[in-house]
């Protein structure tokens, strides 16, 4: 697993995400004559999680929240060498990576959930970061639900 913006803050840290997930697809996929062949499934989610130590004999930092769940079940239902997101993830990134849809699946404990995956990087790199799309995805998604208030993504 990994975590990316905590616990330090940083402004573009779904990008960053992002472009590793895609270098760690390229780089095994480049596998030396005669290996065995592997392939991961990634699955991404953006939202807010909670962290901290835990333990008293050996400590761990240790995350947790609706948004990880999310991410686990996504590369869970995805395909082998293929990164899989959630639809949040798209709304967030969805101008700077190349999106393939990959239709409705049904996810425990969420229901059903539109999901797709990153293909590659675009040609067009933007200098937007992560918190300012946020901030847009925040102020749209208030927009559009008068039942409960936003959290922080």
């Amino acid at each position: 697993m990994v975590a990316s913006g905590i616990p330090k803050s940083r402004d573009d840290h779904a990008i960053a995400l992002t472009n590793m997930a895609l270098d760690m697809n390229a780089y095994i996929a480049q596998k030396p004559d005669g290996a065995t062949p592997l392939k991961f499934r990634i699955g991404m989610n953006t939202g807010s999680v909670l962290a901290g130590v835990i333990g008293q004999q050996k400590f761990q930092y240790d995350i947790g929240g609706d948004s990880m769940n999310t991410a686990r079940r996504m590369e869970s239902h995805g395909e082998p060498g293929k990164i899989q997101i959630a639809r949040e993830m798209y709304e967030l990134l969805g101008d700077d990576f190349v999106y393939s849809p990959r239709g409705v699946v049904d996810i425990k404990g969420k229901g059903e959930m539109e999901r797709g995956g990153w293909k590659a990087r675009t040609q067009r790199r933007t200098r937007t970061t992560t918190r300012n799309r946020r901030i847009e995805h925040v102020a749209r998604s208030s927009a559009n639900d008068t039942t409960s208030p936003v959290s922080n993504r």
